[in-house]
């Protein structure tokens, strides 16, 4: 995944400069295609994509968790597992080199 993430942002970066050096350099058209395309995965998600209701036990209550059950494992999960860290982390530096790569 952070591999295509990658993929994306350059393509997106090579777009960008392209939609610049096509409209007199104007820096707003990089952002009015991100808007428009997020518009658009918007309508396509809403279109294509089924609500998932989960699974229903026949027995009402039975081995139902609440959502502050569920949050809470979760983040017990997180806490615990080194390798999430250790892709979190590994993400957090990589995406923040881009960032301040691009932003300074």
């Amino acid at each position: 995944m952070t591999t295509l993430s990658s993929i994306v942002a350059i393509a997106s970066g090579v777009l960008g400069d392209a939609l610049v050096s096509r409209f007199d350099g104007a820096r707003v058209w990089p952002f009015l295609a991100a808007a428009l395309s997020a518009a658009a995965a918007a309508v396509l998600i809403l279109k294509t994509w089924p609500e998932n209701y989960g699974t229903s036990n026949s027995r009402e209550g039975v081995g139902q968790t609440t959502s502050l059950a569920d949050m809470r494992s979760g983040i017990r999960t997180i806490l615990g597992d080194k390798r999430i860290w250790g892709l979190g982390l590994t993400s957090t530096f990589f995406e923040g080199t881009m960032y301040l790569f691009v932003f300074f």
